[in-house]
């Protein structure tokens, strides 16, 4: 508080009684205007009405508030009374365990299907490897008869006639062999 005492001091120190007074007329006269732009402010808003509009606005706003709240509370209580309340957070309760659970569950199965596929790859790879040793078995069966042919083929054709002539022979009952 000395701390605003002290500019007054300031201005009023090394002025003379006369200064002093001048300055003291000077705040009466604006004491005085102000006065007179507050009156003239209030007397034009009484005649324009705005401050009954105002008075009137403010307190229907406050009814109306008072009133919300009044219907807020009734609804609150009859929520409570019929248990609607806890039924709802026991709702809720219930479901967020629910889907808890189904995701433990999802995750189990993800699991045993990891679990199988892992087990369907290695199968799959031992199809795969005998399906290429079937393979090979294959091209070498084939390039072994291919071989045997070319080596009956060069016994020429004599070879093959007398396979023919065996088999007529065994056909008709007798001959040469």
């Amino acid at each position: 508080m000395e701390t605003a005492k002290e500019p007054e001091a300031t201005i009023l120190a090394g002025k003379s009684p006369e200064e002093i007074a001048q300055m003291i007329k000077a705040i009466a006269k604006n004491i005085r205007d102000s006065s007179m732009q507050i009156r003239e402010t209030v007397r034009a808003l009484r005649e324009s009405g705005g401050l009954h509009e105002i008075s009137e606005a403010v307190s229907i706003a406050a009814v109306a508030a008072r009133d919300t709240a009044k219907d807020i509370n009734e609804t609150a209580r009859e929520l409570r009374e019929k248990g609607v309340i806890d039924d709802t957070v026991n709702a809720i309760s219930e479901t967020a365990s629910t889907a808890k659970e189904t995701v433990k569950q999802f995750k189990s199965e993800a699991n045993k299907t990891t679990a199988n596929l892992k087990g369907v790859k290695r199968d799959v790879r031992e199809i795969g490897k005998d399906v290429k040793e079937m393979r090979q078995t294959a091209k070498e069966t084939t390039t072994d008869v291919s071989s045997e042919r070319v080596s009956d083929s060069s016994s020429g054709v004599k070879g093959e006639r007398d396979v023919l002539q065996k088999e007529r022979a065994k056909k008709s009952g007798g001959g040469k062999y």
